[in-house]
């Protein structure tokens, strides 16, 4: 009437096993033989009487072998490993690597594809409820429907809800505080007193600098903060310094 158990015991005390030790083996095979599958136990860590640190690993075979190799596995840690199975983690709790030329990743795929569905990460660091609450949040998200054109969303947590930060849409422009772009704008900025901040060390200029692929930066806004002026350049020249005095000096 109680619980049922399957049991797969190693015939070695605890105290006499070593780190990477096989404690176990479910196969999936076939009457003649093969390793199509199989979840292995092993040692992970250094046992004893009252501790006793596993990993559970899990073997497929990709039909070009007569083994199987591992694809995934649970430490002793309860991290999730995909495919890094030799490098030492601490605070990680899933862990994917990967040897390609061109890429490797992790794909997260909504299937619906309606408009103004995504496909999310989302990211929280709670405690003191039972009830989770996402501080953080990346979507990808259909724009269309019928494209599937997608912009890549970023939403942080301001203490009460989670709101819209910054976007690139599907055209590859930047916005903030909007999801529509201003006409003819690569970034928009959109806030009830909006402003950008560009900070240098003390003593160096701040700068904005303009022009083309043949030359980047034929026209510059600067700020140098050492003499505490603003100059004006045009076709790589200094054409209006405005000094700390407020005086304007032309050519």
């Amino acid at each position: 009437t109680g619980a049922g158990y399957v049991t797969i015991k190693l015939g070695l005390n605890a105290a006499n096993m070593s780190n990477g030790d096989t404690i176990g083996r479910l196969i999936f095979t076939s009457l003649n033989g093969g390793d199509f599958a199989y979840i292995q136990a092993s040692v992970d860590g250094t046992p004893s009487a009252s501790a006793f640190p596993t990993s559970l690993r899990f073997h497929t075979n990709d039909g070009t072998q007569a083994g199987a190799t591992e694809r995934a596995r649970f430490d002793s840690d309860g991290r999730l490993l995909v495919g890094a199975y030799s490098g030492t983690y601490s605070t990680e709790r899933l862990v994917v690597k990967g040897s390609s030329s061109t890429s490797t990743g992790v794909f997260i795929h909504n299937s619906n594809g309606a408009t103004n569905s995504s496909a999310d990460l989302w990211f929280g660091n709670w405690s003191g409820s039972t009830t989770a609450t996402a501080q953080a949040r990346i979507q990808a998200l259909n724009t269309n429907v019928n494209t599937a054109a997608t912009d890549l969303v970023f939403s942080t947590y301001n203490g009460s809800a989670i709101y819209p930060r910054m976007r690139i849409d599907s055209g590859g422009n930047l916005l903030l505080g909007t999801d529509t772009p201003a006409t003819d704008a690569d970034v928009t900025i959109r806030a009830t007193a909006p402003q950008l901040s560009l900070y240098a060390t003390p003593g160096n200029i701040t700068r904005i600098t303009m022009g083309d692929t043949d030359d980047h930066d034929i026209g510059i806004v600067g700020y140098d903060n050492n003499a505490n002026s603003m100059f004006f350049n045009v076709n790589n020249d200094t054409r209006l310094t405005i000094t700390s005095t407020g005086n304007a000096e032309f050519g």
